[in-house]
Order: structure tokens, then C-alpha cells, then sequence
């Protein structure tokens, strides 16, 4: 009933995630034929307009709408960013940014995480959250799906490259990660981070000529 906050936003965000990949019952059902269901678009548009306003509201210094509870915020911020497999919100990498932050609030001479914007000052707490962004939140990449285009078409089986991922980790007993990574706003290093890169859609797809060079480049 108040104001927005980034940690109850991104949380929010998780949560759906998690939720309707529990309550989903396939984007794809065979019967005769593949149909794309689109069974989940709502839950995907309050998604986006979670991540919208986390873009509109984002820092890295604190907690958004509200003054403590940071490092609680940075937490739920990994885990809405690497659910979604969105690499950035909105112009920001928040992965290397919350790195960045935490690795300035770290101690150096007993390892703990303050950011003197905690709820209670429980340092136990604060740590905690500040070590399970930077171990979950940095994993090897194995593959980035490439948004293309003003429309959704690139993201039809939105779930496809996790379950592949999930896969792949079970086969080679490694903990590995994916992400969305948008055409419109990469570089040739963001790109080379990754060894596959997935492009997919119905339609062809909307090209300028700088973005198929980086491709080629890539």
C-alpha cells in the first residue's frame, strides 16, 4: 500500500518466475502439430512491468523507495535477473555493478558484508546475501538467446534455453547459466562471452546492417 520498493519489486519478479514455471503446463503441445500456446503472456507483461519499473527506479547503492534492507535488495535483484536470464535492467549490467558495490563494502580484514543499510544491523545477514550474489549470480555462460526486433517474436518457448541449460549442467555436472542478451544494446564483447548464441522467431528478422556486421564479426 506504499510506495514501490526495488527489493519487494524484485522479489515480485522471482516469485513469478519461479510460480508460473511451476504452474505452466508447456508452451508446446503436440497433437497432430506444435502449438505456441501463449498460455502465459499475462504473467510475462506483469514481468516486464516489474522489470520496467526497476529500470526507471535503478540503484545499486541502496535499496529503491526505501532506506535499508540493501544488500537484501542486491539478493533479490540476482535472483530476479537470473531467473529472467536478463542481463541488463535497463541500460545497467546489474550483475558487474552489484560486484563492483559489494566488493567495496566487503571488509578487508574479517571478509564481512556492511552497508550500514541494514534492517537490525544482523551482519550474519547482510553477508549472507552479499555472498550468494556474487556465487549465483556469476556462473560459466553457456548460451544467450538473442533478442531481435521491436516484438516478442524472438522469445516464443521463453523457457527453452533454461530447460536446455538445466540439462547441459545435469550432463556435465557444472553449475552453468544463460541469459537474454538484447541486440540493440550489445557489443561484440558482450557477445563473445558467450560460445553459442540462440536466434530464433517466425518472421525475419528486423536487421540494420551495423547489427548484422556485429553478428558477422561475432
Amino acid at each position: 500500500g506504499g510506495t514501490g520498493r526495488g527489493s519487494m519489486t524484485a522479489a515480485g519478479i522471482a516469485s513469478l518466475v519461479i510460480v508460473g514455471n511451476q504452474l505452466s503446463g508447456g508452451e508446446a503441445v503436440v497433437d497432430g502439430q506444435i502449438q505456441c500456446c501463449g498460455s502465459d503472456m499475462d504473467r510475462r507483461d506483469r514481468i516486464e512491468e516489474g522489470f520496467a519499473w526497476l529500470a526507471g527506479n535503478f540503484a545499486i547503492t541502496s535499496n529503491p523507495g526505501y532506506g535499508k534492507d540493501h544488500l537484501y535488495y542486491l539478493y533479490a535483484l540476482e535472483r530476479a535477473g537470473r531467473l529472467s536470464g536478463r542481463r541488463f535492467v535497463g541500460e545497467h549490467d546489474w550483475y558487474r555493478e552489484g560486484a563492483k558495490t559489494l566488493v567495496r563494502l566487503q571488509s578487508a580484514t574479517d571478509g564481512k558484508f556492511s552497508s550500514g543499510q541494514s534492517t537490525g544491523g544482523n551482519e550474519n545477514a547482510e553477508t549472507a546475501f552479499g555472498v550468494l550474489f556474487l556465487a549465483k549470480g556469476k556462473r560459466q555462460l553457456v548460451i544467450s538467446r538473442l533478442k531481435h526486433g521491436v516484438s516478442s517474436d524472438w522469445n516464443h518457448h521463453s523457457k527453452a534455453v533454461q530447460n536446455l541449460t538445466a540439462h547441459t549442467e545435469a550432463v556435465w555436472k557444472r553449475d552453468l547459466t544463460w541469459q537474454n542478451i538484447d541486440l540493440q544494446r550489445t557489443s561484440l564483447q558482450d557477445l563473445l562471452d558467450t560460445p553459442v548464441l540462440l536466434m530464433s522467431g517466425t518472421r525475419v528478422p528486423a536487421i540494420t546492417a551495423e547489427q548484422k556486421e556485429l553478428l558477422k564479426k561475432y
